[in-house]
């Protein structure tokens, strides 16, 4: 039999006579094998390939297996391969298992290096895989995400749900088993991609979408990390490239089918979605700074209201019955004394029943923009938000009037909401909706 010995980890058993004893070399060695085999199941589309090594008794873990073997392969990854560190870790049970009784369990952090051919760059999903002896042979035992690393992603619909996938002009369009005439959906996803780029005009943009579409709260709740699937109809996930601090890798869209349709289609969530998405290769990460003498942190970042508020002027505009419901919101909003002299921080724009406002606001700073000084200048307002994060503290109208500044819309370099002209002029404009 085998055991694990070496300065690693203490997992030596007794070395009796005519035992085998894998060091830390030894194991590590075997990971390796383990993982070049699955980089190869993936290019010849072996299944069988990737199922070897993983533990034929933990039924949950191999149809796991299946299934994310299988989406891979049809999702169409311009580059994907798996690669581990050679640091044996302290083992303990993951997704498929409550408990890890075989001999001499091990675990290795292994990152899935994934690139569609619109992202940026490769970006990155770490799992923690557990392996251990079954008989004589290096064996999967369980597997499951690593949370910990704010760089990456983790539980991709392809993790979670088996998969149908198509392609849809420049849209990467996939759903889960809850969707029902999925071929449909693929027409409306090309149709709000084509509006979304026509809005945006000559900017950088991503080149392509990957959205995912669920009708099951549950699977939306879970996509991407846990998150409260009542609320919304959509999400935008940017991702980050391992190390850059200056630019995004790519994005995903999920939509929440349960919630966009009942306003018909998705057409909308779509729109807002991709809105999102397709200025990610122009927008800074947040990144958290220290604050001095061990103070509490500060995050650079674009404004929330700039970017839900630019997003919902790109979803609205041309359809006079949202407008008027932006407008009736923004109205209300003011009455009921939620502006508060400034236009939402970061910092709770997505809680309570304000949230309505917050979004409403913002999209009228844009709508405002765009008829006082065109379509164009209301995006160009945006894309210099996007490119030059602010400070926690200045995300409210102190980066607007910065960013009216830098596109010489404003001739001071320094207002605030007592002595800005635009300011008086939007708050005229909205205080008759």
């Amino acid at each position: 039999m085998y055991t694990f010995g070496g300065s690693v980890l203490l997992l030596a058993g007794c070395r009796d006579r005519g035992e085998n004893v894998l060091n830390a070399d030894d194991y590590n060695r075997f990971t390796q094998e383990f993982v070049a085999r699955r980089n190869g199941a993936l290019k010849s589309g072996e299944e069988a390939a990737w199922l070897k090594g993983v533990d034929p008794s933990n039924q949950a873990l191999v149809k796991h297996e299946k299934m994310f073997f299988a989406n891979l392969r049809k999702v169409g990854f311009e580059q994907l391969e798996f690669v581990t560190e050679p640091y044996p870790l302290v083992p303990e049970p993951q997704r498929y298992t409550k408990s890890l009784t075989h001999e001499h369990p091990i675990a290795y952090k292994v990152s899935m290096r994934s690139k569609l051919s619109f992202d940026r760059v490769a970006s990155e999903a770490d799992y923690t895989y557990i392996f251990g002896l079954v008989g004589d042979t290096w064996t999967l035992l369980d597997f499951g995400p690593d949370t910990e690393d704010a760089d990456t992603r983790y539980d991709a619909p392809w993790d979670l749900n088996a998969l149908k996938v198509v392609k849809a002009g420049d849209v990467l369009l996939a759903a889960d088993s809850s969707v029902k005439d999925f071929e449909k959906y693929a027409k409306v996803a090309a149709r709000a991609s084509r509006e979304v780029r026509a809005l945006w005009g000559k900017h950088a943009a991503l080149p392509g979408f990957a959205v995912f579409l669920t009708q099951s709260q549950k699977n939306y709740g879970s996509w991407y990390g846990k998150h409260d699937p009542s609320r919304t109809e959509g999400m935008e996930m940017t991702l980050r490239e391992k190390g850059n601090i200056e630019q995004y890798a790519g994005a995903r869209v999920i939509i929440n089918l349960a919630n966009s349709l009942k306003g018909g289609d998705p057409f909308s969530a779509l729109k807002h979605e991709m809105t999102h998405a397709i200025g990610v290769m122009l927008q800074k990460p947040t990144i958290a700074l220290p604050g001095a003498g061990g103070a509490l942190e500060m995050n650079t970042g674009v404004p929330t209201w700039a970017v839900e508020g630019f997003a919902t002027y790109f979803e609205n505009r041309g359809v006079p019955r949202k407008v008027a419901n932006e407008a009736a919101l923004v109205g209300d909003g003011i009455r009921k004394g939620l502006l508060r002299g400034d236009l939402p921080r970061n910092k709770g724009f997505y809680d309570g029943d304000e949230i309505y406002f917050n979004y409403a606001v913002g999209w009228s700073i844009f709508d405002f923009l765009a008829r006082a000084k065109g379509h164009e200048t209301a995006v160009a307002v945006y894309v210099d938000l996007l490119t030059h994060p602010a400070f926690d503290n200045m995300q409210g109208a102190d980066a607007l009037f910065d960013s009216l500044y830098r596109l010489k819309l404003q001739s001071e370099p320094f207002v605030d909401t007592r002595n800005s002209k635009f300011w008086a002029a939007w708050k005229a404009h909205v205080s008759r909706f």
